[in-house]
């Protein structure tokens, strides 16, 4: 395994501290069998807030939580532990009559609409599977309203391993079942891993056939990566085969990665998705921000791979290390990169002046859309004020003059902050309107484009 940084000497420091740690997890992976367990579906606790300390998960008869079934991450960049997601039984069923199905059940946990989160948190239990004798077992899941699961991918990743959708129970109310089987997390979200869940991927591989793209590129849409479409020029230009996995079945992705040999994508789950490229495969990661992500640490170290991280983005305001915006920069970091592959590019199609102008403008636009909103804000450890120090300290960093905002007072200040800006649909257009700047996107240039 082989890594290489194109990157500050910040991020070179991040990214060494982060490879030492030693992630995988080598003892055997714990099964634990619950006799009359009760599967309690998602719901809402007096935080009010989706995946912390909601109720749901596994209790036994008597509504005590089973810690196995617990779903355990933490936040990349830092291995911050977060609140636990689920905490077991809601008061309100203790005294209420509980539906009862007489079946031995495998519980894998909640199936997320984000395909990643998919592959990484629930598929992590069915390890279980690999041992076929196990496939007699029907499986309970939870999902929720407000993050619906995407089944036909799902329902592509379950039928490599040999699992039927009628074997897949959605638990929406509290179901005591005759004995309900928790195996061990395989993968717990930046936190560890164990060489079972590398194995039940490569088990998922094993049926598809792989397509005969050798260098792909996986590009994100739009809204969160301004920038990324001279990015995905220049990758275009030099051979690479574009693809928005957003756009493709689970197969069909999985295909394209099993014939690609050297794969680019931008940091986050878009590189997560080399996990279904072979061993020793060429990965290219370009950082969208300033945030390592122990996840593909671990999934570098899983398929040994040669894998070069490329700095490519502006940190001219904080971002949030998943949710963004993104802003896509010509680096010199990325300029040393294409050297060293004796790539073709030409400086002057990223150094248009208007061009980044404008993107300039729409990060900030998209910037203040996300962080006007309280619990984004709470992300970056905001209030109101530091948002307007940050919005202030962005415009005087910026490398053309806008307006200067030192002769105004606070409040009115303030008061420009909360109409930074507004959004007019038009048929081919978009008009983003800020501080009086009238700027026009035509569509074509927002809109990522669809695979081919």
């Amino acid at each position: 395994m082989t890594r290489t940084f194109f990157c500050s000497n910040f991020m070179r420091d991040k990214f060494q501290r982060d490879v030492r740690k030693n992630y995988q997890k080598e003892r055997d992976l714990l099964i634990e069998r619950v006799d009359k367990g009760i599967v309690h579906p998602l719901e809402l606790s007096e935080t009010g807030e989706a995946e912390n300390k909601a109720f749901g998960g596994v209790t036994d008869s008597q509504f005590n939580f089973i810690e196995l079934s617990l779903d355990k991450r933490s936040i990349g960049d830092g291995n911050v532990p977060v609140a636990d997601w689920y905490v077991g039984a809601n008061p309100k069923n203790f005294d209420r009559k509980i539906k009862f199905i007489d079946e031995e059940v495998v519980f894998i946990g909640p199936i997320k609409r984000h395909f990643a989160h998919f592959y990484l948190e629930t598929l992590s239990r069915c390890w279980f599977f690999l041992d076929k004798n196990n496939l007699k077992y029907k499986i309970a899941f939870l999902s929720s309203e407000l993050d619906t699961p995407r089944f036909d991918l799902v329902h592509d990743i379950f039928k490599c391993l040999g699992i039927t959708p009628d074997y897949l129970i959605e638990v929406k109310e509290p179901t005591q079942f005759k004995t309900v089987i928790i195996p061990e997390q395989s993968y717990e979200l930046n936190m560890s891993f164990h060489m079972q869940y590398k194995k039940l991927i490569d088990e998922v591989k094993l049926k598809i056939k792989p397509m005969n793209y050798k260098k792909v590129y996986f590009a994100k849409l739009p809204e969160r990566s301004i920038g990324e479409d001279e990015v995905i020029d220049l990758f275009e230009s030099n051979g690479y085969k574009v693809f928005t996995p957003e756009y493709l079945s689970a197969e069909d992705m999985i295909a394209i990665l099993k014939g690609c040999e050297e794969f680019v994508a931008s940091s986050g789950s878009n590189a997560y998705n080399a996990l279904f490229l072979n061993d020793e495969a060429k990965l290219t990661v370009l950082n969208r921000s300033e945030h390592v992500h122990p996840t593909q640490t671990m999934i570098d170290e899983m398929r040994n791979f040669d894998t070069t991280y490329v700095d490519c983005f502006t940190d001219i305001l904080p971002v949030s290390w998943d949710c963004g915006p993104f802003m896509f920069l010509y680096t010199k970091h990325l300029e040393e990169y294409l050297k060293s592959k004796s790539m073709k590019y030409k400086i002057s199609k990223f150094e248009d002046d208007k061009s980044y102008q404008q993107k300039y403008l729409f990060f900030i636009c998209k910037w203040c859309d996300f962080y006007s909103n309280p619990i984004y804000c709470r992300l970056l450890g905001l209030n109101k004020r530091k948002f307007a120090e940050h919005i202030f300290e962005f415009w005087r960093k910026l490398p053309f003059k806008v307006e200067d905002f030192n002769e105004l007072s606070t409040c009115k200040k303030l008061s420009l902050l909360e109409r930074i800006f507004s959004i007019k649909n038009g048929s081919n257009h978009k008009i983003l309107r800020i501080f009086g700047i009238k700027i026009s996107f035509r569509k074509k240039n927002i809109k990522r484009r669809k695979n081919a």
